[in-house]
């Protein structure tokens, strides 16, 4: 229809369209003109797309602050739920641990998939309409729900398929770090180096040289929270489903290297771990059917 972008006339109609595609929040020719010409971040306020790029560096912006703020709450819950159940403390090492695996899951899975749901939903009209934070901009799942809910909630679960790395990096380096300050040196292959410490203990020495203990609660809570929020909002977006796959396969590499060179042997567990959460994971399917029917049987 157009030359290219530096037509007149397509400029023209990208400023007639300017008005209706932010009301309507469509994709006009004003968001087609804008998006093959925007090069830069910051645009002169005198710049026919000057509204179409605040829009869209705001947009980015709010997404990954959502998507940084979910990981950073759902770890301070996790640390939050082994600390308190650590002090409450139980009859045996399998219980406790269930305890964790099951009050991490609980609080990460709310936090993640309830709660971003429930703060932006208007629930005026429902018989929901008795919660608190009930007046949201949607009243139902329609496009602007999968514009602004859906990249930060696909982005979180990117971030928490890659986070195990980023976990074990901060880990190694920080018991790096600590042993060459009791060292005096980060040189460790050198013979005075590994043969100096400030330890007076063996028990100090151990526990600094040695790995950490192996945390095999929240992995279970990982898996868990993975699979109810895949098979809960996976039909609405289905790149939830490969994220999965790779959070899986990435929490089984690491898990795989960490336990044979990271670890310390880890104690002998009885079956109740295995049985409590495939009891959980027999749950997600439901949530596929009773969320699949809801997201395929919206008409908006």
């Amino acid at each position: 229809m157009f030359n290219n972008e530096f037509d007149e006339n397509y400029k023209q109609y990208a400023l007639l369209d300017e008005g209706p595609t932010e009301m309507f929040r469509g994709t006009g020719v004003y968001m087609c003109y804008c998006k093959g010409t925007v090069t830069s971040f910051f645009l002169e306020e005198t710049d026919p797309c000057y509204q179409y790029s605040n829009d869209l560096n705001g947009g980015t912006l709010l997404t990954n602050a959502v998507s940084y703020s979910i990981v950073i709450v759902n770890i301070i819950l996790r640390t939050i739920n082994i600390k308190f159940i650590n002090m409450i403390g139980y009859h045996t090492e399998s219980e406790q641990i269930k305890a964790v695996m099951t009050a991490v899951f609980i609080s990460t899975f709310f936090n993640t998939a309830i709660l971003l749901l429930l703060t932006n939903a208007n629930l005026s009209d429902s018989f929901l309409r008795f919660i608190p934070i009930s007046d949201g901009q949607f009243t139902d799942l329609n496009q602007n729900w999968y514009l602004d809910i859906g990249p930060s909630l696909v982005q979180t679960m990117l971030i928490n398929s890659f986070f195990i790395y980023i976990e074990f990096g901060i880990a190694f380096g920080m018991k790096f770090l600590f042993r060459c300050l009791d060292r005096k040196s980060c040189c460790w292959w050198r013979e005075s180096a590994r043969n100096s410490t400030k330890k007076m203990t063996i028990q100090q020495y151990v526990n600094l040289y040695s790995g950490p203990m192996h945390a095999i609660h929240f992995k279970y809570s990982l898996i868990m929270t993975t699979s109810f929020i895949t098979f809960m909002y996976g039909i609405a977006l289905p790149l939830l489903f490969p994220i999965a796959v790779i959070t899986f396969f990435n929490l089984y590499f690491m898990e795989k290297i960490l336990l044979t060179y990271w670890y310390q042997t880890p104690p002998t567990f009885d079956d109740k771990l295995n049985k409590a959460a495939l009891s959980y994971l027999k749950w997600p399917p439901v949530l596929l059917l009773f969320f699949g029917y809801w997201w395929l049987g919206n008409k908006q």
